[in-house]
């Protein structure tokens, strides 16, 4: 089963805002997957203000939904609500962050294509439709969410981002790259070894006119 951590704030309120909480609680690697998914949801009760039980159930399910859709794809990874907001007696509107670990690279786009395909489901027996979703690509460069070495420069992608080391600076990452940058020092030797040659050269050739 998907293993995927959740994030309990929020349920009470008639607006939750993410706030200062928008942090993963899960490391986001370089090549890791995350989207912003906004989905609203038409519930054919009133949702009232001491409804939170029934707000409470649908954000489950919808995680539920969410971890079944992704599974073949990946085993771990993270489903963090950010808002909750009731727009209607009968609508919600919600936003998650969706972290995944792929086990296969170059699929951010079947994972959109996938979690798209919830729209129009039907949840809790009936008493819900899921009306609309959509998935939108996180810039984790912008948000300095990612794990970029300082000397490191970061890329943002579709679905994920990359580092890359700047110049002068050697990768040494034991996983992601550009994690682990170190500066490239040239030797004192070779610094040396240089000033001798430029000296050499036009030293040996007086020598040689001096001696014809």
């Amino acid at each position: 089963s998907l293993e995927m951590g959740d994030n309990q704030d929020g349920y009470g309120a008639t607006r939750a805002h993410w706030g200062n909480g928008t942090a993963l609680e899960t490391i986001h690697s370089p090549g890791d997957v995350l989207f912003k998914v906004d989905i609203q949801i038409e519930h054919q009760g009133l949702i009232t203000n001491t409804s939170n039980e029934v707000e409470k159930d649908l954000v489950e399910f919808i995680k539920f939904k969410i971890k079944e859709k992704l599974t073949a794809f990946s085993r771990h990874g993270e489903i963090k609500l950010l808002q909750t907001e009731r727009i209607k007696i009968h609508n919600m509107e919600l936003s998650f962050w969706i972290q995944l670990k792929l086990e296969t690279k170059n699929i951010t786009q079947t994972v959109k294509s996938q979690l798209e395909m919830l729209a129009n489901s039907t949840l809790e027996n009936g008493t819900a439709i899921l009306v609309s979703l959509s998935a939108e690509d996180v810039d984790e460069c912008k948000l300095t969410m990612h794990m970029c070495d300082t000397q490191a420069t970061c890329l943002n992608e579709f679905g994920t981002y990359s580092c890359h080391c700047k110049k002068g600076y050697e990768d040494r990452s034991p996983a992601a790259s550009g994690t682990l940058c170190v500066g490239i020092q040239q030797s004192d030797f070779g610094y040396f070894h240089y000033l001798e040659i430029l000296i050499a050269v036009p030293l040996s050739a007086v020598l040689l006119l001096v001696i014809v």
